[in-house]
């Protein structure tokens, strides 16, 4: 996503450094802002149109206005959200994720952006939109200098748009962008946070809590448009990273959500 033509037209006072506990699932229905999202601990992933995107310390997230989308708490922590007008839409309007090194510099503004959103005068109101292009700013060049992330990009884009291929592997995405599987592993490790094999599992099981919780499809559909080999594999998949049966999952959230962010 490019961020250098980004023309914003105001910031909404509402901005909050929202809590979420592992575990805490929401939805959202329609959003009523653009919205720029980060955390300094924690870990979350949004869910949109099957597609999942993390937010943790090494990853701020772009929300698009106007989608619908779910959330769900991995572990706990504090993710500050900053809302906020465009002049137009926001290129393709869909989430996008951007990842930094270090969050301290958004923290701090964002600190500072809540300080400047107490006071209704010219003087702050420019101040606060110079401190959110500075952010902007922040993501642009922690994006460009990411030589790892840079690397593995094309996998990443490549896992992202087959997550559902039953024949999606580690080892095809090593070669899809040249490296040995150990490189490429530790590569995704240090961005990530986890193993490239856990995070297609967390994807996976997260798409079929997703279809459980908002379709009327049997579970073995579910398991075929989530990419599990088999049902039995879903199945025990399903209930050593969730904790219940795909079943009972269903009959306890299914066609349930609540208002978040």
């Amino acid at each position: 996503m490019d961020l250098s033509n980004i023309i914003i037209s105001g910031i909404s006072p509402e901005i909050w450094n929202v809590k979420v506990d592992a575990g805490e699932t929401n939805h959202i229905v329609c959003r009523k802002f653009y919205g720029l999202t980060f955390c300094e601990k924690g870990r979350l992933y949004y869910t949109y149109e099957g597609k999942d995107y993390l937010s943790d310390p090494n990853h701020v997230i772009i929300l698009p206005k106007g989608r619908t989308y779910s959330l769900r708490g991995v572990e706990s922590g504090m993710f500050p959200v900053i809302n906020f007008f465009c002049t137009e839409a926001l290129y393709d309007n869909e989430f996008h994720s951007f990842y930094v090194d270090n969050p301290r510099s958004l923290i701090n503004d964002f600190v500072q952006l809540q300080h400047l959103l107490l006071f209704n005068d010219s003087v702050s109101h420019v101040k606060s939109m110079i401190l959110l292009y500075e952010m902007f700013s922040y993501l642009i060049k922690n994006d460009i200098t990411s030589v790892g992330y840079r690397a593995i990009s094309p996998a990443i884009q490549y896992l992202e748009d087959h997550v559902s291929d039953p024949l999606l592997s580690v080892e095809g995405l090593a070669e899809r962008v040249g490296l040995s599987v150990a490189y490429f592993r530790n590569l995704f490790v240090s961005i990530y946070g986890v193993s490239p094999r856990k995070y297609i599992q967390e994807i996976r099981i997260n798409k079929a809590k997703m279809l459980l919780r908002s379709s009327m499809l049997s579970v073995s559909e579910i398991s075929r448009a989530c990419g599990f080999a088999s049902v039995n594999h879903f199945c025990r998949s399903f209930k050593n990273s969730v904790g219940c049966t795909a079943s009972e999952y269903e009959h306890q959230y299914g066609l349930q959500g609540s208002q978040f962010l």
